[in-house]
């Protein structure tokens, strides 16, 4: 498959910004020209988002200031990511320079023709769940995040709108009847899977449970007919593992945000 749509999806997907993904009276969209941007109802950099930039040299100035003046006017503090596809190439370096701070990166990561099955521990149960049994944990998935549950209510209904094929996870450890991690998978078309929202209870980490997801949703995508599986990933948590599981980074996403919240308007 070709490079650029492999990024270019890896950048679309990141934070599900490029899945239009509103809710009526929570999320909806920012209308900034150059740029995907939403805003919510809440005080989170998780909803209100922007990136996807297509700004050029001669406007990229403004099209931030735009930006900036929207959400100061929303009263919402906001992050913004620049990937690889963004534009202009110097945008992170304008977005500081407009009094953004760089909050960090994570790692675009591929793994191409995975029709080898990755082992993993069989005493993890990984089941592939309704959007409501899913959602039924949000309370679980919350707590795994490390995300308070409102904000974690009002991102799981952004995953209920993606108008493609997503499948949902839930993990079980032996001898415990309620699941302790999560996963989503998004079947993005062109053959791509899209590894999305996996998060496991602290208690239970570092038991091979993220691996055993992995696995489960590399053997559902084969099955669906997809042949290459993309992620975001920490590079200090799920990206070394990842790695091992032969998965390659093609990029970085690099988040900034402004220094100072706003008060709410």
């Amino acid at each position: 498959m070709d490079e650029t749509a492999i990024v270019s999806r890896i950048e679309a997907t990141f934070m599900l910004l490029g899945y239009h993904t509103y809710v009526d009276g929570l999320v909806w969209p920012m209308d900034v020209p150059g740029v995907t941007a939403r805003v919510s109802s809440l005080q989170s950099t998780f909803l209100n988002r922007v990136g996807l930039a297509t700004f050029t040299e001669a406007n990229v100035d403004e099209g931030i200031a735009q930006v900036l003046a929207r959400y100061r006017q929303a009263g919402k503090f906001f992050g913004w990511y620049v990937g690889p596809t963004s534009q202009p190439h110097n945008l992170g370096e304008r977005l500081v320079a407009a009094g953004l701070t760089y909050r960090g990166s994570v790692k675009g990561l591929v793994l191409r023709n995975f029709d080898q099955a990755i082992k993993s521990d069989p005493t993890i149960r990984v089941e592939q769940v309704s959007f409501a049994a899913w959602n039924a944990q949000r309370s679980m998935i919350a707590r795994a995040f490390g995300l308070d549950r409102e904000l974690m209510s009002i991102l799981n209904l952004c995953y209920g709108t993606i108008n493609k094929p997503i499948a949902f996870y839930l993990a079980y450890v032996p001898d415990l009847e309620e699941p302790v991690a999560t996963a989503v998978s998004v079947f993005d078309g062109y053959g791509i899977v899209a590894l999305l929202g996996a998060a496991t209870l602290e208690a239970y980490r570092s038991r091979g449970i993220y691996t055993a997801m992995v696995a489960k949703r590399l053997e559902d995508a084969h099955v669906m007919g997809a042949t290459t599986a993309i992620v975001q990933s920490d590079p200090e948590t799920s990206a070394p593992i990842l790695h091992k599981l032969g998965f390659e980074q093609v990029c970085s996403l690099d988040s900034y945000a402004p220094s100072e919240k706003v008060e709410e308007a």
